[in-house]
This record gives C-alpha cells, structure tokens and sequence, in this order.
C-alpha cells in the first residue's frame, strides 16, 4: 500500500476506471519501518486522506519514524518481515493501545 505502483492501480488514478479504495477499514493505523521498501510513501494520510473526507474511515495514523526493523535471517536484513516489527517497541505499544481500548 505504500508504493506508488500500487496507489497508482488501487486510486484508479491512470484514469480509466473510477477511484477505488480498501473496505471495511474503520480505523486506519499505519506502521512502516525505515528502509521497508515495501513502504516507500510512509504518509497514508497524504495518500488516502479522500477516505477521510469521503466518510470511508473514521481516522488514518502514520507512524513510521523511528520505527527500525532489525530483522536478519542467513539471506540478511529484511526491514520488512513482520517478526521485526513485532518485537520493536514502537509497534508493541501501538498495539497494546488499540488492544486496551477494542
């Protein structure tokens, strides 16, 4: 979701088909690691804020600095395999935050 490559098809944005956007997302919380190249476009909110404006999410929350994926395997480091992002302390928190109040 967080490359232009994606966005581009997903938004509909080459425009031949209508914009288009993830269902069933009430509240949106974006969590993405420096170096994750999957997420190179870490502001979600720039992104999809029509789905907020559209009344299709009630919030969307970018955290995505300082937030480090050390995760290395005998292939090397891989900034986006999720076992990395599950032991930072960042993530936990923002995890545990949502869990208290759902």
């Amino acid at each position: 979701m967080g490359m232009h490559y994606i966005q581009r098809r997903l938004l509909g944005m080459n425009g031949n088909r209508p914009k288009s956007y993830p269902d069933l997302i009430r509240r949106w919380i974006n969590l993405s690691a420096e170096g994750d190249v999957t997420a190179l476009n870490q502001d979600f909110n720039e992104s999809f804020h029509p789905m907020l404006t559209q009344g299709l999410v009630e919030s969307i929350e970018d955290h995505s600095r300082g937030i480090y994926n050390f995760y290395r395997s005998d292939a090397g480091l891989n900034c986006h395999r999720s076992y990395g992002y599950l032991v930072n302390p960042a993530v936990g928190k923002v995890i545990a935050d949502w869990w208290k109040h759902h």
